[in-house]
């Protein structure tokens, strides 16, 4: 049995890069002269809401490739920075009451690790490039373990300070509909709250949002436009093997926070790539579906 799944694993990983090196190369090509033009360079969008925008956005952004039994490193934040995304995804555990990046649940991990310092270490060389509003959801599979939020929400405060918009500006508790003006040069950090109030200082809380898994089974209706609309791919085969959401109909549906896997090179993220070719926010009076 568990030759039989090696070798399921390796014609995967095999499948998986030929498959992948032929949509990087195109992928490379769309965007080899690209010209990103920041929310900032658009004046007559800028007292829109934030809610608006179609975000390029990306689901486990740390990681390379499948969901488990993949290699954590700072390099695959940096790409997706490169690349455009503006809304990342972040999973925190910890060791020893040390905050690390990784894939799992509260009992193990099924990946490799790294540090959530490194990680913010890489945000900040590579993620204020441009003045656009920076999302970062973070979900903590131990919210309830006093030590670590303390860790959690020093670490973010020493690494982003007033780049962190809760911080900084004066705001209710529901952004969404905030005009993004407000949130230049910001990092928006969402996150699981701790029952101490402790992260509440610097993260909003999820109720800003609506998150949903994805299946093609599900006729999923959008119409709450104060919150944003954020989907990812549910819990099963296509979850654990990356694979990338058909983007169109949930746009259609107005879900602008589609997670798409950036390590999972295909037709879907090059398609995907094609709107954000030179912007990572889209208003819905710029959006025209092919």
């Amino acid at each position: 049995m568990i030759n039989l799944l090696v070798i399921l694993i390796i014609i995967f990983y095999t499948s998986y890069t030929i498959y992948s090196n032929r949509y990087t190369f195109l992928i490379n090509n769309l965007l080899k002269d690209r010209n990103i033009i920041s929310i900032e360079q658009k004046p007559h969008l800028l007292e829109n809401p934030i809610n608006e925008f179609y975000i390029n956005t990306s689901h486990n952004s740390y990681i390379n490739s499948i969901q488990h039994l993949s290699i954590v490193r700072k390099e695959t934040i940096q790409n997706i920075l490169q690349l455009g995304v503006r809304c990342i995804e972040l999973d925190i555990t910890d060791i020893n009451n040390i905050p690390i990046i990784a894939h799992g649940n509260k009992k193990y991990i099924t990946t490799t690790y790294i540090s959530l310092e490194n990680i913010l270490d890489t945000i900040l060389e590579y993620g204020f490039n441009t003045s656009d509003p920076l999302i970062i959801f973070c979900e903590i599979y131990n919210p309830n373990n006093l030590q670590l939020v303390k860790n959690i929400k020093q670490i973010f405060i020493n690494k982003f300070n007033n780049k962190i918009s809760k911080l900084t500006i004066n705001l209710d508790e529901n952004i969404t509909n905030k005009p993004i003006k407000l949130f230049l040069n910001k990092v928006i950090l969402f996150g699981t709250l701790d029952q101490y109030n402790i992260l509440s200082e610097i993260f909003y809380p999820q109720s800003n949002f609506i998150n949903r898994e994805h299946s093609d089974k599900l006729n999923l209706i959008y119409n709450n436009t104060n919150k944003f609309g954020k989907i990812y791919y549910e819990e099963g085969i296509g979850s654990f093997l990356s694979l990338n959401i058909n983007f169109i109909p949930l746009w259609k549906n107005n879900y602008k926070l589609i997670g798409m896997n950036y390590q999972m090179k295909d037709k879907l993220l090059y398609d995907y790539l094609y709107y954000f070719k030179n912007t990572s926010f889209i208003h819905e009076s710029e959006l025209k579906l092919n």
